[in-house]
């Protein structure tokens, strides 16, 4: 009879430990699914994801004036120590959330709204523009959070793009 019992107790080991291994394989195969479905759905998900709140980094171009008088759509801009007037009148972004509305409301609620930062060579361009005589196009990164517009190029534009309200 001790016979009889180890042979039972070898398979009932071996089988125990077969299907240790057969669970254990099929936990790895759980959570390479799951893994996988997350590197798949993170690479399908939009490079720049916006929050409602406001937060992120827009790839953005504002187009309007140096102007002297405030109004409804002028912003304070701080360019080196210095503070401009710049009247906004067109925003364009990638995203078809950014528009002039929710830039200004975004801005203009803060002393100075906007912080530019970039080569001296635009911030000198910039400053000294004289107020109302051109267009001009300002593209860079714009900052939500810190409200810090990195210019990287500044131009003139011909014509004043209309909103398209």
């Amino acid at each position: 009879m001790a016979g009889r019992a180890c042979p039972t107790r070898e398979r009932t080991t071996t089988r125990r430990a077969g299907g240790a291994r057969h669970g254990a394989g099929k936990q790895k195969l759980i959570f390479w699914c799951v893994f996988s479905v997350v590197i798949a759905t993170w690479a399908l998900l939009p490079g720049r994801v916006f929050a409602q709140g406001g937060s992120g980094i827009w790839p953005i171009q504002v187009f309007g004036t140096v102007q002297v008088e405030p109004g409804a759509n002028v912003l304070t801009m701080k360019v080196k120590e210095e503070e401009i007037r710049f009247a906004v009148s067109d925003v364009r972004g990638g995203d078809r959330r950014i528009s002039v509305a929710r830039f200004l409301s975004d801005t203009k609620s803060h002393s100075p709204g906007m912080h530019i930062r970039g080569d001296e060579a635009w911030l000198d361009l910039l400053l000294k523009e004289k107020p109302g005589k051109r267009a001009l196009r300002l593209s860079g990164l714009f900052y939500v959070d810190t409200r810090v517009f990195m210019v990287d190029n500044v131009s003139p534009f011909k014509e004043i793009p209309k909103p398209p309200f």
